[in-house]
């Protein structure tokens, strides 16, 4: 069961980001020549999105580059709160 929410929280992780990364707006500062940064940052309690190939099929399907950390559940929220209070350095 612990499994399984780990899995979902980290999977509902993802698609936010991927929420976030196809906005569709062009920077209109550089007349929409833009470079992107085609990298995401996913944090998990396990690492079983790597076991399922999860990432790689992903990295494959988007072209982009997953930076994938696994918190110990202990320093979750000591990591999070910050972050998210913040809006620096969460994933």
């Amino acid at each position: 069961m612990k499994k399984w929410i780990s899995g979902m929280l980290s999977l509902t992780l993802l698609t936010g980001m991927l929420a976030a990364c196809s906005s569709g707006e062009e920077d209109s500062a550089s007349g929409g020549d833009k470079k992107e940064d085609n990298t995401i940052t996913i944090w998990s309690f396990t690492d079983e999105l790597e076991r399922q190939g999860a990432i790689e099929a992903f990295e494959e399907k988007y072209d982009a580059k997953v930076d994938f950390q696994i918190i110990p559940t202990e320093d979750y929220t000591t990591k999070a709160k910050p972050a998210l209070e913040s809006g620096v350095g969460a994933p």
